[in-house]
């Protein structure tokens, strides 16, 4: 009897770590950027529920050259209404593999789909870049 009343302690704690924790969505991008060109990733899904942070994180993981680029992020209201919610931040090649919060412009709410939209940085000797990372609303 004691031991079904521990196994029954062990299931019921079990639930209650899984109920309250709560995990991101992060999306893996791949950015092919060059002269005037932008991409973005794919749309994901911001976790958090009423306790969400205003806070995205990029971990930029791959770049085929040292050059930088900009992202910057956007929400997706409804199809045709995907309005920009921050603005541009630089992601920094000598930050290769290192996670780094950014504040979004205003209050963004969990439940909402966003991205991020990426764009080259022109200058007097930018290439072309293929450039990989992780992205979490």
């Amino acid at each position: 009897m004691k031991r079904l009343l521990k196994i029954l302690l062990f299931v019921v704690t079990l639930c209650n770590v899984f109920a309250v924790t709560v995990s991101a969505d992060t999306t893996d991008y791949y950015f092919n950027l060059g002269g005037g060109t932008t991409d973005a990733t794919k749309r994901t899904m911001k976790a958090g529920g009423s306790a969400y942070e205003s806070i995205y994180y990029v971990r930029p993981t791959y770049f085929s050259r040292n050059q930088n680029y900009k992202v910057q992020p956007h929400r997706i209201i409804t199809e045709s209404n995907k309005p920009a919610v921050g603005g541009f931040v630089t992601i920094y090649w000598s930050n290769n593999n290192v996670l780094k919060k950014y504040t979004y412009g205003g209050a963004c709410p969990s439940n909402y789909y966003y991205y991020l939209f990426a764009n080259f940085i022109d200058g007097p000797t930018a290439q072309p870049i293929y450039v990989e990372g992780r992205y979490t609303p």
